[in-house]
C-alpha cells in the first residue's frame, strides 16, 4: 500500500530526527495511517456500507488494535527499537473515554505510534505489520475442514466457492447464499493461499456458559490464562475435541479469542468444543472449587510432577499464556502446581503441547 503526500513527509522530517518526534505526534500520526490501512483493507472485500463500518470499527477500536498488538507481540514482530517506541506512544495517553478500559486504551495508543514510527521511517516493515494483523482478525472462515463443519451447523451466512468446488452442491440443496470466484479473490479475502478453496462469512460463534460444563464427577475442564497466540488457542481446542474436554474456559480480555485463524487450525473442532469467555479468571476458578472442582495449574516451577496427582475427581487444568505462563493470582487459587520435566536446553513447552500432555495424561489416569 502506498500512502499519498510522501513529498511532504519527507520534506517535513528531513529537518529533524524522526527519533525525536513526540511520542503524541507519533500516536497522531499513526491513529491517521491504520486508518487508511484499514479502510483500504475493508473496501478491498465488502462494499456493502453497513458490514462496511462494523469491519472497520472492529480493526480501529482500542479492543481491536490491543488484541492486534498483542498477537504481534507474541510472534516475535516488534524489534527493540520498536518496542521502546511502543512504550513511549502506552505512557504518552492522557484521555481515556470513562468507560472505557484503560489497557486497552494504552496498548492502541501505543501501537498507534509504532505504526507513525514506521510510516515515518519509510519501512516495509508497516506493510507487513498490516498484512499480519489482517491475517488474524479477518471476519472470513476458511480451509475444508472448517468450512464443512460450518456448513454441517448450518453458520454459514455467505459462501465463496471455486467453480470446481466439490460444496457447490451441498450449498445448493441447504439454499446457501454463494459466490463462485477465482482463487485469487479468495487469497486476498484470506491473506494467504491456505484457503482451499472456499471460504465463508459465518455467524457469531456461539459461546456456552461456565454452568454448562460442569458434571458431577471426573469432569474435565481446560481454563487458558492470557494465551495470545491463535494458532496455540486453536490447537488447543482440537486436542479439547478430540479428549472430549467438557469445556474451556478463556479470558475475555487481553487474550487472544475465537477468530478464522483459530477456527482453521481447530479444522472442524470448534463447533463441538464448549467455550466460555469471561472478564475473571480468578473469580471462575473460585467458582468451579465451589462446584467440587480441583484445580491444577501448570509451572515449570510446580512442586509436584504432572503424573502425580490423583484426577480421578473433577478437575480444571490451567494453561498460561506463552511468555508468562500462569499468573502469580491464579497460581494462588491452585490446588496443586504441576511440572512438566524438561531434559533439554530449553525451559518451557509450547502451550499447546503442554495442553495436549496434560489433558491425555488425565484420561490415562483415568483408566
Amino acid at each position: 500500500m502506498s500512502i499519498v503526500l510522501n513529498w511532504q513527509r519527507r520534506a517535513f522530517f528531513k529537518l529533524m530526527d524522526i527519533k525525536s518526534v513526540s511520542s503524541n505526534s507519533l500516536s497522531f500520526i499513526g491513529d491517521a495511517v491504520y486508518t487508511l490501512y484499514v479502510r483500504e483493507h475493508c473496501v478491498s472485500i465488502c462494499q456493502q456500507s453497513i458490514k462496511l463500518q462494523k469491519m472497520c470499527n472492529s480493526y480501529n477500536s482500542a479492543k481491536g488494535q490491543s488484541q492486534a498488538f498483542l498477537f504481534l507481540k507474541e510472534r516475535g514482530f516488534f524489534c527493540d527499537e520498536e518496542l521502546e517506541v511502543f512504550k513511549r506512544g502506552r505512557n504518552a495517553i492522557r484521555h481515556i473515554p470513562k468507560n472505557g478500559d484503560r489497557l486497552s486504551y494504552e496498548t492502541a495508543s501505543g501501537l498507534e505510534a509504532v505504526t507513525g514510527y514506521l510510516y515515518l521511517m519509510e519501512s516495509e516493515r508497516l506493510d507487513e505489520m498490516f498484512k499480519l494483523i489482517f491475517e488474524v482478525m479477518s471476519d472470513y472462515l476458511y480451509g475444508k475442514n472448517s468450512f464443512t463443519e460450518a456448513l454441517r451447523s448450518n453458520r454459514i451466512i455467505k459462501a465463496y466457492v471455486v467453480k470446481d468446488s466439490p460444496f457447490i452442491s451441498e450449498l445448493n440443496r441447504k439454499k446457501v447464499d454463494y459466490e463462485v470466484t477465482d482463487r485469487r479473490v479468495l487469497d486476498k479475502m484470506s491473506h494467504s493461499g491456505n484457503h482451499q478453496g472456499c471460504l465463508a462469512e459465518i455467524k457469531s460463534f456461539k459461546f456456552s456458559t461456565v454452568e454448562n460444563m460442569l458434571k458431577k464427577e471426573n469432569g474435565l475442564i481446560v481454563v487458558l490464562d492470557g494465551l495470545k497466540d491463535p494458532h496455540n488457542l486453536g490447537a488447543i481446542i482440537r486436542t479439547c475435541e478430540c479428549a472430549g474436554v467438557d469445556g474451556l474456559i478463556y479470558k475475555k480480555n487481553n487474550a487472544v479469542r475465537v477468530n478464522d485463524t483459530v477456527s482453521k487450525v481447530a479444522s472442524g473442532a470448534l463447533e463441538y468444543v464448549k467455550i466460555s469467555e469471561v472478564t475473571n479468571i480468578t473469580a471462575t476458578l473460585k467458582y468451579l472449587k465451589e462446584q467440587n472442582y480441583w484445580i491444577v495449574g501448570s509451572d515449570a516451577r510446580g512442586d509436584v510432577m504432572y503424573n502425580n496427582i490423583d484426577y480421578n475427581r473433577n478437575v480444571v487444568l490451567v494453561i498460561g499464556s506463552e511468555g508468562e505462563g500462569v499468573s502469580r493470582l491464579v497460581l494462588k487459587e491452585c490446588d496443586y502446581v504441576a511440572s512438566l520435566p524438561m531434559f533439554g536446553q530449553v525451559n518451557s513447552l509450547n502451550a499447546s503441547v503442554a495442553a495436549g500432555i496434560l489433558i491425555y495424561n488425565v484420561l490415562d489416569k483415568r483408566k
